[in-house]
């Protein structure tokens, strides 16, 4: 007989079934049974070149598509920004918590004279060792009108809302006068209520204070004007700046205090003329 002639075997070396009416793969070329006659059933070497070329097109469209965000520069951020913030002095790339100086270790920032703050604090200390039996009663008084005005500055207070509540502090800031020999935008209003957090540096809270107030901040040019703090009764100096605010709380500085913002030059140690910002 010769039927078993006619017809052809199954490619798939495990298969081999003799099939009359055989379907020719396009891919391979190869004769198939029903079964096996789909690319993927017979291992077709043809769609799985086609398959892995896509795979390689769609990996390479990938790394086309345009980075949707500008990351941050500074070693561990993973923060990034969909427009550049590029610091005016060394030129990097940062997130919008790091665009200052001071927050990337900006390596053109002007490093502050180590010994002059030493100095400073000392000379801080010494004034505070002199205060007189009435200089004390005088700080009562103030801890006291310091604690109503707490109670007020709490209801109406601007700063990062972030800061836990445990770590604010609040303080009524008298702005500096506008006969200022700095030039500042500063608010219509002469004082502005803000809290801030008690493990920041002095200069820290210097910086965001003059940021919600909208004052031109130049603390970190060299011999240009210094925003400062002072007390609004003696008109002394309140830091060094690189003194945290806790460590200032119960000695120099009260929560719900008012203090006085003002430009100064640099090493200034009093206001003299801090009665001029009561209300």
């Amino acid at each position: 007989m010769e039927l078993p002639n006619l017809g052809k075997r199954c490619a798939v070396v495990t298969c081999k079934q003799l099939d009359f009416l055989p379907i020719s793969c396009a891919g391979c070329g190869g004769d198939y049974c029903k079964e096996h006659s789909l690319p993927a059933s017979h291992h077709c070497p043809a769609e799985e070149t086609r398959e892995k070329k896509k795979e390689e097109e769609e990996e390479e469209g990938k790394e086309k598509v345009p980075i949707s965000r500008h990351p941050c520069q500074v070693g561990g951020c993973r923060g990034g920004e969909l427009t550049p913030i590029l610091c005016p002095k060394c030129g990097g790339n940062f997130c919008l918590a790091h665009r200052h100086q001071p927050d990337h270790n900006c390596p053109a920032l002007t490093q502050p004279d180590n010994s002059k703050q030493v100095e400073t604090a000392a000379h801080i200390k010494g004034l505070a060792d002199r205060m007189s039996v009435g200089k004390k009663q005088g700080r009562k008084s103030d801890q006291l009108a310091a604690k109503v005005q707490l109670m007020k500055l709490k209801q109406k207070a601007v700063g990062c809302k972030y800061i836990p509540q445990e770590n604010r502090l609040y303080l009524l800031i008298f702005l500096p006068k506008p006969s200022s020999s700095s030039s500042s935008s500063s608010s219509s209003s002469s004082s502005i209520p803000v809290f801030v957090s008690q493990h920041w540096t002095i200069g820290r809270a210097i910086d965001d204070i003059a940021t919600l107030a909208k004052l031109e901040n130049k603390n970190n040019i060299l011999g240009a004007s210094k925003l400062r703090l002072f007390h609004l009764g003696s008109g002394s100096l309140i830091g060094p700046t690189d003194q945290t605010l806790a460590d200032a709380l119960g000695d120099t500085l009260f929560n719900g205090q008012s203090v006085v913002m003002e430009y100064v030059e640099e090493g200034t140690m009093r206001l003299v003329n801090c009665a001029e910002y009561r209300v």
